[in-house]
């Protein structure tokens, strides 16, 4: 099975390809040769994919939150073990897009075998995600002007992506027009109510500092890059808006989790300044402590009802096509 690229028009931050390296795709026009793993997009690009059929597959929740522990800080750690966690209980159709694929760490450490395509609009994360080994494919695009044709993918996944995005409309209107008749949108996405659950306001606000507390809330969406941060019924409201059909909306990471994920932050600053230097980073704990922190993190890995910091969603395209 094979994908189709081609170029579209965007507003300025568009896409470009990685160069160096042999080319591990076929392509199609003038388009320069691309690194291993790395599809570089121009005029027409052709995909293979040996993973084309079938379901993604998930690693056991423990070798997920081992894998982030031995290479993140605890807060994240605990964030993206209960998001995995989530997304593991899922159907995920291939072939599929990693929308906003980062560094590619989501594809490598959760996931059993490499997913098709993932696309990211930083050349220095792409390049991080190619070493992964997460993708089949990597591409560097603007999620709101992917180069890629219509109804090519049965999934489109995105792992805490959306609240990045400067437009947000805009990127649900492409990931609608990539998927294929009966694909589905599965994505978790931070919403604006992990403000009231995270731990430090909360004591700001005791000590009788509101002001200490909004600083820090503003500090904490700077640091993270949330620009798009909503309630679920506006995120709701959007994926309608582009047309997709509703199959699972409900929130997930509970309070308590949040509150620890946010107390457990400030250890996190020694690794962050590490990753601004360009250092491959790898966190060593011993066992004994990696096993403390799997149990702390199954007890407070719970189910939160409508009080949860991020939502977990699924948007059917809805067509002629069978799911």
């Amino acid at each position: 099975m094979t994908f189709n690229a081609t170029p579209r028009e965007t507003d300025g931050a568009g896409w470009h390809p990685l160069r160096s390296g042999a080319p591990s795709v076929t392509v199609r026009g003038n388009a320069p040769p691309c690194s291993p793993g790395v599809g570089a997009m121009r005029n027409s690009t052709v995909l293979p994919s040996p993973f084309s059929e079938g379901c993604l597959g998930f690693r056991a929740p423990a070798a997920i939150f081992a894998r982030y522990l031995s290479h993140t800080p605890l807060a994240h750690a605990l964030f993206r073990g209960a998001e995995c966690r989530s997304l593991a209980a899922l159907e995920i159709r291939r072939p599929a897009l990693d929308l906003g694929c980062s560094t590619g760490e989501f594809a490598a450490w959760a996931l059993d075998e490499p997913i098709e395509l993932g696309v990211d609009l930083s050349h220095g994360r792409l390049r991080q995600a190619r070493g992964a080994g997460g993708h089949v494919s990597l591409a560097q695009a603007d999620a709101a002007a992917l180069p890629l044709t219509d109804e090519t993918f049965a999934s489109v996944i995105a792992v805490s992506v959306c609240e990045h995005l400067l437009q947000p409309r805009a990127a649900l209107a492409e990931a609608f027009r990539v998927l294929r008749p009966g694909g589905r949108f599965v994505a978790t996405v931070v919403l604006a109510e992990l403000h009231e659950h995270l731990f430090w306001p909360k004591v700001c606000r005791r000590l009788r500092m509101p002001w200490l507390a909004r600083w820090y809330v503003a500090l904490h969406d700077r640091v993270f890059g949330h620009v798009a941060l909503h309630g679920r019924e506006e995120w709701e409201k959007m994926l309608q808006a582009a047309g997709f059909r509703l199959v699972v909306s409900r929130k997930i990471l509970s309070p308590r989790l949040t509150r620890w994920f946010d107390f457990w932050l400030i250890t996190a600053w020694p690794y962050k300044l590490v990753q601004w230097l360009g250092v491959q980073t790898f966190v060593w704990r011993p066992k004994w402590l990696r096993r403390l922190c799997w149990r702390c993190f199954q007890s407070i890995d719970e189910e939160c009802g409508n009080q949860g910091s991020v939502l977990l969603v699924v948007a059917e395209k809805t067509g002629c096509g069978e799911w």
